[in-house]
């Protein structure tokens, strides 16, 4: 895992994205602006609780370490020492894979 200085906001969470396959299973490598977009990956850091607009308190739905799926275009990338990083809300957040 990462170490990154980066505490995301209230409500956010930051994701290492998870690699995606390059090579099909016949062996063809793929150019990257025909790959997938990646939907999963590794929590490095999350923000603190917040409020919403009618008053509840949201807490971040997932702890450092875990590996999550999450909204396909969901998250603003961010890119620190030739890595990319993805800020994502709590409510981006689909599943947390064990």
């Amino acid at each position: 895992m990462a170490t990154v200085n980066i505490l995301p906001a209230p409500g956010y969470i930051l994701l290492e994205p998870q690699k995606k396959e390059t090579t099909t299973a016949s062996g063809i490598v793929l150019p990257e602006n025909q790959q997938e977009k990646t939907q999963s990956g590794t929590v490095i850091s999350v923000g603190d609780t917040y409020q919403t607009d009618y008053g509840f308190k949201k807490a971040s739905p997932v702890k450092i370490g875990q590996v999550v799926v999450f909204k396909e275009w969901g998250g603003t990338e961010y890119k620190q020492a030739d890595k990319s990083y993805l800020l994502v809300k709590f409510d981006d957040i689909l599943a947390i894979l064990k």
